[in-house]
């Protein structure tokens, strides 16, 4: 019978709050799996399965702030709560972002799909 071990830690910034679930995934073309975070602050990132290093980072329009979306249950922000979802036919990853598009002010919902 197989054993688990703890591998690796990944350290986000103290005010990073995460409500979706991490996804592993792996994309046609890798020997292991992805881990896929997505945060509060609407920065996803992907980290090598294996040894928990950093491969991409993208930071998307600034999240909500909570007092801007009269949600009590989230705070200080509101970005990507929601788990993304991965069409592996196409590697494209799916997931809604809350945010200020273009740094305006009021906030705006986004459904988004990146590779």
């Amino acid at each position: 019978m197989g054993s688990y071990g703890h591998s690796w830690t990944y350290t986000c910034n103290s005010n990073e709050f995460f409500n979706a679930k991490p996804l592993t995934y792996t994309p046609n073309g890798y020997s292991h799996e992805l881990v896929i975070i997505a945060s509060q602050q609407n920065i996803v990132r992907v980290l090598d399965g294996l040894s928990g290093a950093l491969l991409y980072s993208r930071t998307l329009d600034p999240p909500f702030q909570a007092s801007d979306s009269n949600c009590g249950d989230i705070s200080p922000t509101i970005g990507i709560t929601g788990t993304p979802i991965i069409d592996p036919t196409t590697d494209i990853m799916y997931f809604f972002s809350k945010g200020y598009k273009n740094a305006a002010t009021g906030p705006v919902n986004t459904l988004a799909g990146t590779h």
